[in-house]
């Protein structure tokens, strides 16, 4: 048996290692014959053209989250985690830890989680972030996560400050 470390797209010609492919279940090698790159050239150029199969295809599968309780929730707690990976380079373990760092509260007020979700559960706690550096600072509450928000934003707290000052001029001339 042969040692292949990835194989040529059968679209562009490139040979590219396996990572850049999808996995497929039958096939002598288990790979699509198309790479990522490819494939989504494709995939956007044919949804471009067939906007009907677009719309039932979202329909078949909102129609079995709707459905399955356990898709949903599995759906949803993975797109959780890719998101966090995505935006924030945290995995699962990564949050995990921190989370047992922080005991599961908030790194500001020191609660626990109140706010729900659109499903009615309890969301789990933000993953707070430098906006310049992208480095990780803790776990924040919902509430806390917002404040924090609009406190880094010093045009905002300066126009909010000044809106207060008037508001309080005028109040002590009406009275």
């Amino acid at each position: 048996m042969e040692f292949y470390d990835g194989k040529p797209c059968s679209k562009c010609g490139e040979y590219k290692p396996f990572s850049e492919f999808d996995k497929k279940r039958t096939g002598r090698i288990g790979y699509v014959s198309q790479c990522h790159q490819c494939r989504n050239i494709w995939r956007r150029q044919h949804e471009k053209e067939n906007p009907e199969f677009v719309r039932r295809r979202t329909q078949k599968w909102k129609q079995r989250l709707k459905e399955d309780e356990d898709l949903r929730k599995r759906q949803n707690i993975s797109s959780l985690h890719n998101h966090r990976q995505r935006k924030y380079n945290c995995s699962t373990e990564a949050y995990a830890a921190l989370l047992e760092t922080q005991k599961g509260v908030c790194a500001i007020c020191g609660k626990p989680e109140t706010a729900r979700n659109r499903s009615g559960e309890i969301r789990t706690l933000a993953v707070d972030h430098d906006h310049v550096t992208g480095e990780i600072r803790g776990l924040l509450c919902f509430r806390c996560n917002t404040k924090l928000a609009v406190l880094e934003d010093q045009e905002f707290v300066d126009a909010a400050n000044a809106y207060l000052a008037k508001a309080k001029v005028e109040r002590e001339d009406a009275s």
